[in-house]
């Protein structure tokens, strides 16, 4: 369990300059980590954290449901500047196969001050599956980076994902004080693109990560199964 992260208040640098933080940051820091291998992250949990719950390079293989590489965690109560993922999981780039094909399953967050979940990597094909997002502020998505493929087929596939409004928990204390009241959102489309995002942003400009800064690619497939919202 980890909580209660904040931004350090030591650093001077340009204004637009984001300090790389997270509650847990995976084979992530100095991407891509092609030496990053034999990772796993399970049955933990993050709250009170500052830009992302998990950020990790830390996907496993498509359709292994026995795999522990990331498995049951959760995060929730996420901020930052222009940010706060509960996470932001890429393909683990040591393992070649999932240039072809990766997945990051079996995730839940909530209440996070921006999207419960993204992933924007490199690869041909991306599949998320059970997942439940609970009372965030912006939805989840999924996104490829892919010029080379960009006529080829790139699949963003979603599985078992259930997206949940409002809870019995507020937002705000009883008087109002010390938060605001947001439009929320479920999900964000998909897309692939002809490139991506840093997993640790350290400019405003970029962010959110899940914004577009790239020309489309044209070969993008978005399938969902079993998606409740």
């Amino acid at each position: 369990m980890i909580g209660s992260i904040v931004a350090r208040t030591t650093v001077e640098a340009n204004p637009s300059f984001v300090d790389p933080s997270a509650g847990v940051s995976v084979c992530a820091y100095r991407e891509p980590d092609s030496g990053c291998s034999d990772v796993h992250v399970t049955n933990n949990l993050v709250g009170g954290a500052e830009y992302g719950g998990f950020v990790g390079a830390i996907g496993h293989k498509c359709y292994d449901t026995s795999s522990t590489i990331f498995k049951n965690n959760i995060a929730h109560s996420v901020i930052g500047t222009l940010s706060g993922a509960g996470a932001y999981i890429n393909r683990l780039v040591s393992d070649p196969e999932q240039e072809n094909c990766f997945e990051i399953s079996d995730f839940k967050a909530y209440k996070c001050h921006n999207t419960p979940f993204i992933t924007y990597s490199t690869g041909k094909k991306v599949v998320m599956s059970r997942m439940t997002f609970i009372d965030n502020k912006e939805g989840f998505t999924a996104l490829l980076a892919n010029k080379v493929n960009e006529y080829e087929e790139l699949v963003i596939e979603g599985n078992d994902i259930k997206i949940m409004g409002e809870t019995d928990s507020p937002d705000c204390p009883i008087n109002g004080g010390f938060c605001d009241i947001y439009h929320k959102r479920g999900y964000i489309t998909s897309a692939a693109t002809w490139s991506g995002k840093a997993m640790h942003i350290t400019d405003t400009s970029p962010l959110p990560p899940q914004n577009i800064m790239s020309i489309s690619s044209w070969g993008s497939k978005i399938v969902f199964n079993r998606l409740t919202f």
